[in-house]
Formats: C-alpha cells, structure tokens, sequence
C-alpha cells in the first residue's frame, strides 16, 4: 500500500467508512497506540534511572486521549481539514471531540511507522510527544486551571451550565467557568463533562496559560 493510501486511511473516521464502504483507521490506530507506547517506554528508560513506578507514571501523562487529542488540534486536524467524517458524526459535533481526534492522531503514527520506519515513528514523537513530559501542557485542561486558581487566588473555578441546545436524546451542553465571580471562558460538548473541559481549555488560552 502506497503511503499516500495509509495517510488517507489514518484520516478516515470509522462512520465515514461505513457510508462509503472503505477502509477505516482503526487498525492503523491500534498499530500506532502500541508504537507510541513502545517509544515513549524507550525514551523513558533512556532518561536516567526512575524506578518503574515513575516510569510508569510519566508514560501515563503522556499517552493518554487528552494530549494526543491536544496534538491533533496543534496540527489544525478537524473535519474542515483532512479528518473525514461521516454525515451523522459530522452532525454531532464529533469532529471536534477528543476520540477521534486522538484516534487519528495515533493511526497517523502508525501510518508514518508502516510508510518510513521505526526511526521517523521515533522522530515524530521525540519532537511532539517527548517535550510535554513535566510540562502543565500534560494534564488536563480543569486540573491544570484548578491547580493554578488554587496556587493564585486560593479558590477553585466555579462551572455553570449556561446553555443547551439539539434534541433531547442529544442535546449540547454549553458550561461557562469563572474565577473569583468572573467569566474566563466557554466550552461545548456532548456531555458536561466534556463542555467543561472545553470551557477550561478556553480559560487557559485567554489567561496566557495554554502550551
């Protein structure tokens, strides 16, 4: 398979394939978590001498959804820009969710390990991946603003569901988060959860605190 077929398969979203009866990135995914894994492991144990429980540790601040979800959207990875999607996920909103963004951020790995070779797999991640270990940029977004309203002001952020809308078997929250009674930011998603996350994100950027 060309490289180019195994970048194109890295962007296709299980829901678009299922439309238009063609090769989703599924696998590619699976294939790339586990060379992610293998590499971050390798650069961890080159580091210096942390036990496994350390290791451990860092290994799990650096592969997890919400970093290579935050590594797809640093790439400008949506649904507007190569990431294709389905009708019905598209309707949703999901090509702005962290799953599938991660997802294909992972299958891109694995399409740049099949097409180049461990080495380029290594140099993407060393320059991506390896440079957030001990950066705020790790966690996520509500613990890093709680952490910093915490060590600031002594108070934690306060988050109000503002809005709601779609149908009710699927509706958008919209959640606005304050600090000290002021409105920082706003964020949207399929679930509270999610809708603050985004909320928080939005807050560290307009605060200066975002990378």
């Amino acid at each position: 398979m060309s490289p180019e077929n195994l970048f194109e398969i890295a962007l296709t979203h299980a829901s678009y394939a299922h439309e238009h009866a063609c090769e989703h990135n599924e696998r590619l995914e699976f294939l790339g978590d586990a060379v992610l894994q293998l590499l971050v492991t390798e650069a961890l144990y080159q580091r210096d001498q942390e036990r496994e429980g350390a290791m451990t540790w860092s290994r799990q601040s650096l592969v997890n959804k919400d970093l290579l979800a935050t590594l797809a959207r640093e790439l400008g990875l949506d649904a507007k820009t190569g990431l294709r999607l389905g009708a019905g996920a598209l309707a949703k909103g999901d090509g702005h969710q962290d799953k599938p963004l991660s997802d294909a951020w992972e299958a891109l790995l694995g399409a740049v390990y099949l097409a180049l070779g461990l080495d380029a797999a290594r140099e993407v991640v060393a320059a991506t991946v390896l440079p957030r270990l001990g950066r705020p940029g790790v966690r996520d977004p509500k613990s890093r603003l709680q952490e910093w309203c915490q060590q600031l002001h002594k108070q934690v952020p306060a988050y109000q569901v503002v809005g709601r809308d779609g149908p009710d078997n699927d509706p958008e929250w919209v959640v606005e988060v304050s600090i000290l009674a002021q409105p920082r930011g706003q964020g949207r998603g399929r679930n509270k959860r999610d809708a603050e996350k985004r909320a928080a994100e939005a807050a560290l950027g307009a605060l200066g605190l975002l990378g």
